[in-house]
């Protein structure tokens, strides 16, 4: 399969139509007056979804819902292969306000019932062109979601859960992912990857009046097209303090043009900036282990959660190195109890693993072993439904 580019192509008009006259109707459009070059191909919902898998996301993507048994759930999977920015009309031939409510709420821009004009094709590209609010503010895809992980104390894996996340979820689930490691000094997540650090993070996070887009792409090195790591490494001796107003700024803009932003959150983190990043992401993920240390600062963290964070968050509580300690650790029950909730997931321990995969600068859920066989498990709670096994090992 070919290697899918990041991003939308930012002139292109594609459309997949069932039916000879809306072809015909497209084909007589003038795409040069709005500024689009048309890509109108003969096909349906699964038609679209195999090319952009493969193919980068147009600007405007217009899609035949007319043979789909479920419109709503088969939009829902093309979502899935979409690059963020991307903006949907749908075409039907049935008059129904349930699907048309279903798709608005999924964030389609529009659902035209045929027979296709050419002034209603040209009124929704123009809103689109326009800058128009569509009917509902939602996007498409679900994008912009900022997701912290948070050790509970140091050692536990922060990192290594970090950087895996970022990797299933671009290269499994074909999402469009930035990792950002806060710690400046010793930032490791580049080196799961293979790639060096650089410093534009550091500049990224000082005064907020230089931050735009093409500031924040020259801070990520890009893994893959889907996939762009953040890491700095200041000498220890240099004292910095990132800009609170500069992250806020700069998660604004990773939202823009990512399905999700996972920030590694170190442990001696500012308090103030720590307490911005909680109050900011839509997840948060508190990586323990199974020992007292943990326990204490477990509790601390949901207790600051439910003080900063947004009433909807999301908040994973993962054992992470499970049985490294055997007799030392807790019981899982026991340590439920003490913090009052419970472990939502669950890693093993696997030092050689991990410690191999860091080696060679690869994922370690790239390979076989117990810590990549419960990873998928976590990003099921992430994405909030479950994986399926494909050929290949892979999930859809």
């Amino acid at each position: 399969m070919a290697e899918k580019k990041g991003g939308t192509d930012s002139d292109v008009f594609l459309a997949f139509v069932t039916d000879a006259e809306s072809e015909r109707v497209l084909h007589e459009v003038s795409y040069s007056d709005l500024g689009l070059k048309p890509v109108i191909m003969k096909g349906d919902l699964e038609d679209a979804q195999r090319y952009l898998k493969v193919n980068r996301s147009p600007k405007v993507l217009l899609v035949d819902v007319s043979k789909s048994q479920l419109p709503i759930s088969d939009m829902a999977r093309l979502a899935d292969v979409c690059e963020p920015g991307v903006e949907v009309i749908a075409i039907g031939h049935v008059n129904d306000v349930g699907v048309f409510r279903g798709l608005v709420n999924l964030g389609v821009r529009d659902y035209v019932v045929k027979p296709l004009t050419e002034n209603l094709v040209v009124r929704n590209i123009s809103a689109v062109q326009k800058g128009a609010v569509p009917q509902q503010a939602t996007s498409f895809l679900g994008a912009g979601n900022v997701v912290t992980v948070l050790g509970a104390r140091g050692g536990v894996g922060t990192s290594t859960i970090a950087a895996n996340l970022g990797w299933m979820l671009s290269d499994t689930l074909h999402k469009r992912i930035y990792l950002m490691d806060l710690n400046l000094h010793a930032g490791v997540l580049c080196y799961f990857f293979d790639v060096s650090p650089l410093p534009g993070l550091v500049d990224l996070l000082g005064p907020e009046e230089h931050i735009d887009m093409s500031m924040v792409e020259k801070a990520f090195v890009s893994h893959t097209d889907r996939l762009s790591i953040a890491t700095a490494q200041l000498a220890l001796q240099d004292h910095f303090v990132p800009q609170v107003s500069s992250l806020k700024k700069t998660l604004s803009l990773l939202g823009q043009s990512s399905h999700y932003t996972i920030i590694d959150c170190p442990k001696n983190l500012d308090f103030n900036l720590m307490k911005t990043i909680v109050a900011e992401s839509q997840v948060l993920i508190i990586v323990c282990d199974l020992t007292f240390l943990s326990v204490r600062d477990t509790a601390r963290y949901l207790d600051l959660a439910k003080t900063v964070g947004p009433a909807q968050q999301r908040i994973f509580v993962v054992a992470n190195r499970v049985g490294e300690y055997k007799k030392g650790e807790f019981p899982q029950a026991t340590f439920e109890q003490v913090v009052h909730r419970s472990v939502d997931h669950c890693l093993p321990f696997d030092n050689a693993g991990v410690l191999e995969a860091l080696n060679k600068g690869q994922p370690v859920s790239a390979q076989a072993g117990p810590f990549a066989k419960a990873l998928p498990g976590l990003v099921q709670l992430l994405i909030g439904r479950e994986l399926k096994a494909k050929k290949k090992g892979l999930f859809w």
